[in-house]
């Protein structure tokens, strides 16, 4: 139980900042283009979480099935399916 919610309190902001703060500014400074980092950006985070919380579930569920089954590299295989 607390995997989930871990999962799911830690999973949509954290690829929100991924996504949005990191990759987004990378990709717009190798196109040459002027930054676009805002704070206002965080208005966004109650949709974050809404589109992001059944992918992290369902990465919790996986991580839960490897830990149950004992499965070597269980948080590699988390990390490369979830």
């Amino acid at each position: 139980m607390t995997r989930f919610l871990i999962f799911a309190a830690m999973a949509p902001p954290l690829g929100f900042v991924v996504a949005f703060w990191v990759m987004l500014q990378l990709a717009n400074w190798l196109a040459g283009g002027p930054t676009t980092f805002d704070v206002a950006q965080s208005m966004m985070l109650p949709t974050i979480y809404l589109v992001g919380l059944i992918p992290a579930l369902l990465a919790a569920w996986f991580d839960h099935v490897l830990a149950r089954h004992q499965v070597s590299f269980r948080i590699a295989l988390t990390a490369l399916f979830g």
